[in-house]
Order: C-alpha cells, then structure tokens, then sequence
C-alpha cells in the first residue's frame, strides 16, 4: 500500500532537521499557501516540492519514509571560520544563502566584467563617478561589473554566515547577511567580498565567510580585510584600526534597505518563474 504523504510528517522531519514549523511557514512555504491546503495530498506535495527548492533540500529525502532530510548537492565550497578547531560549517545557512544566490543570479542582466587587478584602480575607477566610497558607491560599482548582491539574514536557528561570495552561470553573487545592518558596516563587509573576488581567492564555486573579523588569522582572511580598508580609506598608516573607530562612530543607518533596493531595481524581474519570482519578492519584503 503505497504511504500517504502528510504535512505533519514532512513537519516533523524538518524539525528533526533543525527547522520549525514556524520557519517553513515563513521562508519555505509560498505566501499563498494555506492550513486548509494541508488535508489535500496533491497539495501537500507542491509543497514539499516548493520546501525543497527554496531551501535546497533533496526532494527524495523529504518524501520517503525513514530518511533523513538532505540537502541537495552544493557548488564546491571553500569556508572561513571563527573557531576552526573542531567546528562545523553553518550547513543550512549555507544550503539557503547558496539558493538565493543562484536565483539572485538568474536575473542578473550586465554580463560580468572581470576586476581590475588592483585595490588602487578599483578605487580610481569607482572615485571617477562618485565623490567617497560609500556602501551606495560599491554597490553601483557591483551591478556595473555584473556582481549581483542581495542582504538576507533570515536563517533558521543554529550557525549563521556574515558573508559569501558564490559563482552561478559564469557570475558571482554576494550575499551579505550580518545582523549590525547599518551603511559603514556593510559597506566594509561588501569591500571585503569585493577583496576576495579581486584577489582571485574565489574563481569558482563558493566562498563563505561565518563571520569578518579585523583580528583574524587567515591569510587570506588579512589581505581581505587590507583590501576593503585601502578600498574604503586608501593609503593611511594602521588604517585598520582607524576604520574600526569610524564604524564604531557613524550613525547607524540600515544599509539592508538600501542594499535590496539597489537588486530590485537592477534584476530583470520578467526572467523568473512565477515560484522564483514570488520566493524572491517575499525574501525581500515591503
């Protein structure tokens, strides 16, 4: 006899999982979906079909009886920890952040032009059309080189990321998600994704950043970091620290706003279909 499929046990998977009813409700479930829609089971597959996709799981394991959910295989990742004895990478956060940028870059229109080799001529070029480097400035910069970037930090309960920087159809996409979401601190978070991309620290597949940190060890964690300062300050003595005292200083002002609503209006809307359009537009909000 062939198993029903019911909304209280695909619920009570995820829970096990690590993701609440509540959470899917939010973030898996389209905006439409309905309590009623439950007792249906042609229904109740569509949306286990739209959890899946928008949270980058396997379908299979969400379905059959005495798996455990998966997650769909991901582009190859390279991850910067904090703690990077014993710890284990942010799975889901990750697994989420990665769909978001791929759809991010499904409606991306310039097609990517490659970064100068340089912070300098980086800078030079983004000061010829603006009079400071501000998060507005490198933003208009990103969506002139065909660099999508999105703000999300809607993760489920456990490890978040701060940034990462993901490869899809010959693009990158950046996805910025630290929760102190004011201008001048994104502003330096995007600089140093921007690092990463200009000093070919991430030509393929995935990077992610579980948390930027002045003080991190990382090699190449430092010359992102040295990067994004020269970006943001240019040529100044301990210009680290300096730019710590300036963030620490500047009103906050929310840069999540502005960051979204710089991809909304770059986005070619009309190339999504209509479940990727609607994830997106609910991702993004009012």
């Amino acid at each position: 006899m062939t198993e029903i499929i019911t909304m209280p046990n695909i619920y009570k998977k995820l829970k096990d999982y690590g993701l609440s009813k509540e959470y899917i409700r939010e973030n898996g479930l389209p905006r439409w979906w309905d309590e009623e829609l439950e007792k249906n089971p042609a229904a109740v597959l569509e949306g286990a079909g739209h959890i899946a996709k928008r949270l980058n799981l396997d379908l299979r394991s969400l379905l059959e009886k005495g798996q455990s959910v998966k997650l769909k295989q991901l582009p190859d990742t390279k991850f910067k920890y904090h703690n990077q004895q014993g710890s284990k990478p942010p799975e889901k956060a990750h697994a989420i952040a990665s769909r978001i940028a791929e759809i991010v870059a499904m409606g991306v229109q310039k097609d990517f032009v490659n970064l100068p080799e340089s912070v300098e001529q980086v800078r030079a070029d983004i000061l010829q059309s603006h009079s400071t480097i501000d998060l507005s400035a490198l933003l208009d910069y990103c969506w002139s080189h065909g660099i999508g970037v999105i703000y999300f930090d809607k993760y489920p309960s456990g490890k978040k990321i701060t940034g990462m920087v993901q490869w899809h159809y010959d693009r990158p996409v950046i996805v910025l998600s630290r929760k102190q979401n004011h201008c001048a601190q994104l502003a330096f978070d995007l600089a140093h994704e921007l690092g990463h991309l200009t000093l070919g620290h991430v030509n393929d597949g995935t990077l992610v950043d579980e948390e930027i940190e002045y003080d991190s060890l990382d090699s190449r964690e430092i010359e992102a970091n040295e990067f994004a300062v020269r970006l943001l300050m240019g040529n100044h003595n301990n210009c680290l620290g300096k730019l710590q005292n300036v963030l620490k200083d500047l009103n906050p002002v929310n840069g999540q706003q502005l960051i979204n609503q710089s991809l909304e209006q770059h986005l070619d809307w009309n190339c999504y279909s209509q479940d990727d359009y609607d994830y997106l537009d609910q991702l993004l909000g009012d």
